[in-house]
Formats: C-alpha cells, structure tokens, sequence
C-alpha cells in the first residue's frame, strides 16, 4: 500500500501554506478536521489490507503484545514511511499511536536512507534532521532576505539606524533585537563587574540617555546602540497608529536585562540555586521574552491587546521559553565548562537530584518535548482566539531552537553547524 499524506519536500502538513495562510479561526477549524482525516489515514496505513481494514489501532497494540510487529513491506514505502513521520510531529497529549508510529518511521527511515535514489534521500536525511522546520522558500522569498540581511549588516556595521520604510517588517526588527541582546550578553557573561552590572542595569530600567555619564566608558557605546534603534522604531510605529508597541518590547528587554543580572550574581558570586529558582529566570534568559514581542512589533495586525496577552506568558508562549531554555541548557553546557563559567541548569539538576550529566540531558530533551507537544496543541486547538500570524510568529521561534540547538550542539555560539543553513537561504539560488 502506497499512501502519501504530506509533501515530502513539505514538513508539517502542507509546509509554509500550512504555517502562513490560516487567517482565521473558520479556515482553522477546517485544518484540524483535516488533521483528523490525516489520523485516520495514518491508521490505515498501519494496518493491514490485504485482509481486513482495522479501525482501531488497539488491534495493533494487542498484536505486538502478542510478538506482531508492523508489515514488513510497509519498510519499502519510503514515501509513505516519510509522510507518516513528519505527520507524527503534529502529536498531541495521549496520542500515544502516533508515539509509536514517530519511533517506528525514524528507526525506519534511517535503516533504508543508504539505499535510496535522489532526491527522495535528501528529502529524508533532511526530515531526519530538521523534521519541523518547514520547506524551502520560493525565489521570490530568498531575494526578499537577502535585501533584509544587506539592511540589518549595515546598520550593525555602523550601529546608527537608517531605518527605511520597505523594510519596516518584523525580521529586520528581530535581527536587531538579536544583535543588543546578543552583545547585552556576552556583557554580563564575560565582561562586567558585579558593580558594573548593577550600574548598568539600573540604566537600561531607567531607559534615559541620560544615564551615559554613570555607566563605565566601555558601556557607553552599548548603552546608545540599545536606546537608538528604538527611537526610530517609535517613529515608524507612530505612523501606522501603533505606538504602544515599542513599550512592550523595551519591557521585554529589562526584564532580560534584570534576570541576566540575577543569573550573573549566582556565577560571580558562586552560589547554586535550586532548579526551581534558576528556571523562573532561565525562562526569560532564552531571550525569547524579549524577543517575541520585538518579533510582533514588526506585525501590523497586533493590536495592544494582543501585546497585553503575550505580556501574561499564554501556554504556546511558556512553551517557546521553555523549549528555548532547555536546549540552550543542553547545547550549550560543554561550551560554558570549557570557559569556566556555571552550567546553571545542569549543575542545579545534577545536584538536586543526584543524576549523571547523561541523565539531565535526556531529562532535559523529555520536557523540550512535551513543551513541543504543548504547542502543537496551542496550534492545532488553541486555547486563546488570537490570529494565526501571532500564534505562528510564537511557534516559529520553537522551530528555529529545533535547529539551532540540533544534535545537542550551541548552533548559537558555534554557528559551524548553521553554516548549510544560511548558505541555502541566503547563497544558493532556489532550486524547484
């Protein structure tokens, strides 16, 4: 039996159409009854038609209870076999066949990827890779970013905003927000003085130029490279009547600032603090609590009632922090030993439980995957009507941790790894 469920060249069900062209809860509705005929095809093909259609899948549970395994031709329907994995991703809560059906297409894909021809074995080395991080761009797309790169590269060569109207969209205003919270990073993790910090997070709260002349003269060009930008952004916001957008931004970015602060004095001063007192700021420190609304002030359709909600961190959002913290924690604990600075997360899970590194690193890939989980479930039968484009925006953020942080690896610090990645985005021209 042959049964293609997905694209293959497609991952999450229809790719980018899937992501980006859901605009309301009505057409909604209709994809999650379309994931539900999805399951059910996924049902059928696990089961066995030369006999009988089964439909239920306990059939299937007392089968290997009783030493059945799946069909062993269903292994030469590799298409099938990648479809099924991919729409396995889309698991929720208690859906525990597509559990199963994710572990038996993965061990699959990966026993039959030697023998198979282009371009089916890149499309699967691909999904085995990156398996939620959606399908390629069109040409028009790619150009689109490259003009977006060339724009961000220039502001940061000069750190003054020229900030042109064309480009007034939310991944030019992330790249930026990226950038300060990049360098207010290596700030409080290689740089500053307990003192320094104090003097320097005291300034970013007041959010005042006038602060210059307290901060130490190494931090005077950061502290302008911060305010600056913001300045224009106000402006542009002003124009299309969304000037409340800005603040939520700047808030997002004190309390990083705050929390950056607070995981900087446990390291200088050597203290430990349990998981639980690490997690409430390590959620904020993945830097997704700033920005995400610095992602959404770029959004014309977010309204101050959409910022005020992300404001109370909703489920998809605390799935996002937690997914960003957690394989941050992982990728990057070898990283920060070798520098001599405090794994936080790991050492206090270590400690606290008494378990091996190995041990806190599956832990730690257990709850990054029930976050994922929670959000599909925020994506599929969301809990809050609030558009598609936010919830996307949100989710997005999961897929881009999902590659930057594969394989255990800090893509972030060590961007080697991201290197195909932006080539293929940004370098190699679109191939159909």
């Amino acid at each position: 039996m042959a049964l293609t469920l997905l694209d293959p060249s497609s991952p999450l069900v229809g790719g980018d159409h899937f992501i980006n062209h859901i605009s309301d809860f009505k057409v909604l509705e209709k994809y999650s009854k379309t994931i539900e005929v999805l399951k059910n095809d996924v049902r059928s093909l696990l089961t066995a038609p030369e006999t009988k259609m089964i439909d239920t899948m306990n059939l299937i549970n007392k089968l290997e209870r009783l030493g059945g395994k799946f069909k062993e031709r269903l292994k030469s329907d590799a298409k099938g076999m990648l479809s099924l994995y991919e729409a396995s991703y889309l698991r929720t809560r208690g859906e525990t066949i597509l559990d199963e059906a994710l572990a038996f297409t993965t061990a699959t894909l990966k026993s039959m990827w030697p023998t198979l021809g282009s371009p089916l074995k890149k499309q699967v080395e691909r999904a085995l890779c990156s398996p939620c991080t959606g399908g390629f761009l069109d040409l028009k797309h790619e150009m689109r970013h490259k003009k977006e790169l060339q724009q961000v590269s220039r502001w940061w060569k000069e750190l003054g905003v020229q900030y042109e109207p064309q480009y007034s969209c939310a991944r030019v205003v992330l790249a930026k927000s990226i950038a300060i919270a990049s360098v207010i990073d290596d700030t409080y993790d290689a740089y500053g003085t307990i003192e320094e910090l104090e003097v320097f997070t005291e300034a970013i709260q007041r959010w005042d130029f006038g602060e210059l002349s307290r901060l130490p003269e190494y931090m005077r060009p950061l502290y302008k490279a911060i305010l600056e930008p913001y300045i224009q952004f106000e402006e542009e916001l002003a124009k299309e009547g969304r000037s409340y957008a800005s603040y939520y931004a700047i808030e997002g970015l004190k309390e990083l600032v705050r929390y950056y602060f607070e995981e900087a004095k446990w390291f200088l001063e050597g203290n430990l603090p349990s998981f639980e007192e690490y997690l409430k700021p390590g959620l904020i420190t993945s830097t997704f609590g700033y920005l995400v609304p610095s992602s959404f002030m770029g959004i014309g359709s977010a309204r101050k009632e959409d910022f005020e909600w992300l404001s109370k961190k909703p489920k998809i959002f605390v799935a996002a922090l937690t997914i960003g913290r957690l394989l941050d924690d992982i990728g990057s604990y070898e990283f920060e030993m070798e520098r001599g600075q405090l794994a936080i997360g790991v050492e206090s899970y270590m400690k606290e439980n008494g378990v091996t590194k190995e041990e806190v690193m599956t832990k730690f890939i257990e709850l990054s995957t029930n976050a994922w989980i929670e959000s599909n479930e925020e994506m599929l039968r969301p809990s809050c009507y609030k558009s598609w484009d936010l919830l996307t925006r949100i989710f997005n953020f999961d897929r881009v941790t999902d590659v930057t942080y594969k394989n255990n690896e800090d893509g972030y610090t060590q961007p080697k790894g991201l290197k195909p990645h932006i080539i293929a985005l940004l370098v190699d021209a679109f191939e159909a």
